[in-house]
């Protein structure tokens, strides 16, 4: 009898703890991405809480995701985008269709399907792991939508860090991700979104356009025209993610050091 006891006493100590409702959650969407064999998007890129315009949202972007690392960029949304990048794991396409121009790469070894991983769409991926939850799922709304948010510990191919998914009731789809860096939050916002779209055979081939021209690589002429480490950056002007103007003035007024990321949008 005393060692019927001790034996279920040492059963239920080695118990795995109840799962919080964020881990279910994010359990759910996984098991979900993992039956889909592709997802299309637009993503709009914004300030947390800021408003989304309506019509084009720039800077958007509209993704198609395969499985197991592919993908398909379209740079400016649905509304006169002319750039589009492909890519594999064994290269990549970039397509300027206004110059009817293309570029290549091929890599040297076949990447890892996980390098450019999008929060919520980590089921795409074989052997990508369940993101871990950080607490409890919450109601809310995001962006006019109901949402359960909860927190995550993200990956170093999706950023790193602590990060907020916002996903539909049920975990039937990822809504967005907020994304903390220093003071700002950004949220990236999914819309548009389709579960297993029509998409043409060739929309993950890495076969240029018939009749356009190759883009020659000018990567010489840009090392010789960097600044060298050490040198004063020169002054400039540029838009923010959210069209706002700025310049290197305003955002080293009272600092040490600031860093400066560019995107490129063509």
């Amino acid at each position: 009898m005393h060692t019927f006891a001790l034996v279920m006493a040492l059963a239920i100590g080695q118990q795995s703890p109840a799962k919080s409702s964020g881990q279910e959650l994010l359990d759910a969407l996984h098991a979900r991405m993992r039956e889909v064999k592709a997802v299309q998007f637009d993503l709009a890129l914004k300030p947390k809480g800021e408003k989304l315009p309506a019509g084009a949202n720039p800077p958007s972007m509209t993704y198609i995701l395969g499985r197991d690392g592919l993908s398909r960029v379209r740079i400016g949304g649905t509304s006169g985008a002319d750039r589009e990048s492909i890519t594999t794991p064994n290269g990549m396409l970039m397509l300027n269709s206004k110059a009817k121009q293309y570029s290549t790469q091929k890599f040297d070894k076949p990447q890892p399907s996980s390098r450019m991983i999008i929060p919520g769409f980590e089921g795409l991926v074989a052997g990508t792991p369940v993101p871990k939850a950080l607490g409890e799922a919450k109601k809310t709304t995001f962006y006019g939508q109901e949402a359960l948010a909860v927190a995550f510990a993200a990956s170093e191919h999706s950023g790193g860090g602590q990060q907020t998914l916002y996903v539909a009731p049920g975990g039937t789809h990822p809504l967005g991700v907020s994304i903390a860096r220093g003071d700002q939050t950004m949220e990236a916002v999914f819309q548009n979104l389709k579960i297993n779209p029509d998409i043409a055979a060739d929309t993950f081939a890495l076969t240029p356009p018939a009749g356009w021209t190759k883009q020659e690589s000018q990567s010489g002429d840009l090392e010789a025209s960097l600044l060298k480490v050490g040198t004063a950056a020169p002054a400039f002007t540029a838009k923010t993610a959210t069209g706002q103007g700025t310049s290197l003035q305003a955002l080293t007024k009272g600092k040490k050091g600031t860093l400066v990321n560019f995107w490129f949008y063509g």
